[in-house]
């Protein structure tokens, strides 16, 4: 932890920001639960919890309160393994099924 100009600077390593990750997905989990909406129109977990994790750690560094960064040596391959097991699990079945309703 850092001080300038008397805004405190948090530095998270890439073990710490997959720790923060995880709890960040079972917040959005639980408050997807809790909020009928975003069940109703299928807003997956980790974008309800890292829009709000993203909102609190803006409001933060704007009032000038405290500033995170995040170690990014695991990103690449973390985003790459999320976007393989989406695509892995789309069926072709359901892909023609939700072409269709868009073309017409």
């Amino acid at each position: 932890m850092n001080s300038s100009d008397g805004m405190l600077i948090v530095n998270v390593s890439a073990i710490q920001a997959v720790a923060i990750a995880a709890v960040t997905y079972y917040f959005g989990a639980w408050l997807r639960k809790k909020v009928p909406f975003l069940e109703k129109y299928s807003v997956p977990s980790p974008v309800v919890g890292g829009m709000l994790v993203a909102l609190v750690l803006s409001c933060l560094e704007y009032f000038h309160f405290m500033k995170v960064n995040f170690d990014t040596l695991l990103q690449t391959l973390l985003m790459l393994a999320f976007f393989t097991t989406i695509g892995l699990s789309a069926s072709l079945k359901i892909v023609t099924e939700g072409g269709k309703l868009l073309v017409s």
